[in-house]
């Protein structure tokens, strides 16, 4: 091997070859190295690494960590918001315009960038440890050698290295070689682990002020059909609510406070996820007690069954005043046929409101209560009981059951249970807040034909009609504020004053349930309906309502939570219908969600995670390696890569192997020159000299 240098002069330029050797000092006990500049440089960071590879090091670990929490605040926020809860805007801002994907990629490109560039120094470092502290084959001392000087990938101590497992030292540096491969190839899927987490999910935007309408001052009067149509819908509302408490004599719901919201299109309302403004507020407290009921009587009058008597409530309760012995006269609509013997579940609903009573205490607006005394049928054929031409039969009140007065025929058969059942008729407009963590579909109630009847479960889950109801959550319905937070609007007193509105407020069940109307004389007969699957007349209730009433009662055994969830229903419906006719309308801040592509899970994240902080890990136990057991190699240093391994020997073999293929030195190299045999390790001489001695 010759080494060509130019020699300039004025006389016409030459090149004159001067051996190698010639120039390296020679080293009378082995052979030919250059003298190291520094006898230690352990503690010269920016020597031992280079001042790129350090920056690279230290820099780029900062830069893919901080990447790691960026990405980790962006996975955090979209599953906060996921379960409708406030977050960040800038996260609004990245999600609602579709950057999250894009931000992923090109956090992760970086990322591989940077690992891949320190994974080209973890190169230069092993291959230095296995230098100085292990041995290698004099075979292999050019790759690892140079290696330190220019960076490669790990994969490629792979293929140039043939590994020894000696002692721990050996093993240990082997398995980092090993494990950073594995790492440098995984790294090349952290984008595809990220992205596999995202998914299309709907979350809550930024608030935003809207125009809405109210029903209230509306000119318009309620239609009288309400209980002979199905709902159109089952309406998302927002509820504050009481729990159900039962004594026994009576049950009540509480204080069951449920805004309507202010919105037609079904899609509106169940994607709102906040409203800050006015709503129509109801409260539908049911309080039902045992009645006290005293001359029974089931008679006909002019072809229409009636069943008449007086009640009245004895005992103290805290929800309710005194109030007055009630007569009443009941309408009851005769049963068209039974199915297997048993009359098909047979209740009528009288109003006794002839006169206004504040009678439930803590109204919400009106003071008037609403009575209604509830006649549930228990006898299995009624056809045999309601026919034409029947003489009026005494009835008597025999023994109790929770909520309910029982009454037997005059041959002591049990005929009827009673109930008397309150509630505040009045309802307000407030200014108040709604908030729900997520979108949820409005139920429907399908009717099943091999049954025969409609499937209330998913409207009397919504509507909340159990003893143990789920959460607001759960029953996707709105979480509406304390009724202390609600706030005054400025025109309800006005409002109020006036006349028509004052009947208004008092009139509305009655207004809003259609075929309420006297079945005889307003002054013979109660207002009255029946719910019944199998009964005809002009106070015929739909199926969908009997339905939903006859369900929760059956269920439940408390008649306050099913009168509950049927006058909740009508009320929708009346309100809707007002709703679509009115022209007040004010201004409501509110929260709409939208679908958009977000991390939905941490699956993908952790893995990538744990390739990240593997790496990373590996980095830093080769760089303390490389600090505490080597100090013959300076990364990135070529002149001091080549000079180590010039020696005497390596000059014979390069002189006559120089000229072979890798493959064809491994093959013959050491088959004629024995020297090649021994493992070789880098020393330093007593003079300060590093050269490469054998290790044996």
């Amino acid at each position: 091997m010759r080494y060509h240098l130019n020699q300039s002069s004025n006389r016409k330029t030459s090149d004159v070859a001067v051996p190698l050797v010639d120039i390296a000092p020679r080293d009378s006990s082995y052979g030919y190295s250059i003298r190291d500049a520094s006898s230690d440089r352990r503690t010269n960071w920016s020597l031992r690494f280079g001042i790129l590879g350090l920056i690279t090091l230290l820099l780029g670990s900062v830069a893919i960590l901080s990447i790691l929490i960026f990405l980790a605040i962006i996975w955090q926020q979209s599953l906060l918001a996921i379960e409708g809860q406030d977050v960040a805007p800038f996260w609004h801002h990245i999600a609602t315009n579709g950057w999250a994907t894009k931000i992923v990629t090109i956090s992760t490109a970086v990322i591989r960038t940077v690992m891949g560039t320190q994974a080209g120094i973890f190169t230069s470092m092993i291959s230095a440890l296995i230098l100085e502290k292990i041995g290698v084959s004099i075979l292999d001392v050019p790759f690892l050698s140079m290696s330190r000087a220019f960076q490669t990938q790990p994969h490629n101590l792979l293929s140039h290295i043939t590994f020894r497992r000696r002692n721990f030292k050996s093993t240990m540096v082997y398995s980092l070689a090993i494990i950073e491969v594995m790492i440098t190839i995984s790294s090349q899927f952290l984008s595809t682990l990220l992205i596999s987490d995202f998914g299309n999910t709907a979350v809550s935007n930024l608030p935003n002020s809207t125009t809405v309408r109210s029903t209230y001052r509306t000119d318009v009067l309620f239609r009288e059909s309400y209980i002979a149509e199905p709902p159109a819908a089952h309406w998302r509302f927002a509820e504050y609510s009481e729990p159900f408490t039962g004594g026994d004599d009576f049950h009540d719901t509480g204080h069951t406070y449920r805004a309507f919201l202010p919105y037609e299109d079904e899609v509106q309302r169940t994607s709102l996820r906040g409203y800050r403004g006015p709503a129509d507020i109801f409260d539908f407290r049911v309080v039902c007690v045992r009645p006290s009921l005293n001359n029974l009587v089931f008679s006909q009058t002019e072809g229409i069954y009636v069943f008449s008597g007086t009640m009245t409530v004895n005992g103290s309760y805290p929800m309710l005043n005194a109030q007055p012995t009630i007569g009443f006269v009941c309408p009851i609509s005769r049963p068209l046929f039974v199915l297997n013997g048993t009359t098909i579940r047979l209740t009528t609903m009288c109003n006794l409101n002839r006169d206004r009573i504040p009678i439930l205490n803590d109204p919400l607006n009106d003071p008037w209560t609403t009575i209604f005394i509830a006649l549930d049928f228990i006898r299995e054929d009624m056809t045999t009981f309601l026919v034409p031409g029947a003489n009026q039969t005494a009835i008597k009140v025999v023994r109790t059951d929770g909520p309910w007065a029982i009454g037997v025929d005059e041959q002591g058969e049990d005929l009827v249970r009673a109930t008397a059942c309150y509630m505040n008729q009045g309802w307000k407009v407030q200014s108040v807040q709604m908030h729900s963590s997520r979108d949820m579909l409005e139920p429907r109630m399908p009717w099943k034909r091999e049954l025969r009847a409609y499937d209330t479960a998913n409207s009397r889950h919504q509507l909340g009609a159990s003893l143990e109801p789920a959460s607001t959550r759960d029953r996707g319905v709105l979480d509406l504020n304390h009724p202390a937070d609600w706030q005054e609007i400025d025109e309800i007193e006005w409002i109020v004053s006036s006349p028509y509105n004052e009947k208004y407020h008092a009139d509305y069940f009655n207004n809003m349930m259609g075929g309420l109307t006297t079945l005889v004389n307003s002054t013979v007969t109660n207002l009255g309906f029946t719910l019944s699957n199998a009964t005809a007349g002009s106070n015929t209730v739909h199926l969908s309502h009997v339905a939903l009433y006859q369900d929760t009662l059956h269920v439940t055994e408390s008649p306050s939570l099913a009168m509950q969830a049927f006058f909740t229903r009508l009320s929708q419906m009346a309100y809707y219908d007002l709703l679509r006719m009115s022209a007040l309308s004010g201004e409501a801040s509110t929260i709409f969600s939208s679908t958009v592509l977000i991390p939905i899970r941490w699956n993908g994240f952790i893995g990538a995670t744990i390739i990240i902080a593997v790496h990373l890990c590996v980095i830093a136990t080769a760089a303390v390696s490389f600090l505490l057991y080597t100090d013959k190699s300076d990364l990135g240093n070529i002149w001091q890569a080549l000079s180590q391994i010039v020696t005497h020997d390596a000059l014979l073999i390069l002189k006559r192997l120089g000229r072979l293929r890798d493959n064809e030195v491994e093959k013959i190299g050491q088959a004629q020159f024995p020297e090649l045999a021994g493992d070789v390790i880098l020393r330093r001489e007593e003079d300060g000299e590093i050269t490469l001695r054998a290790k044996y």
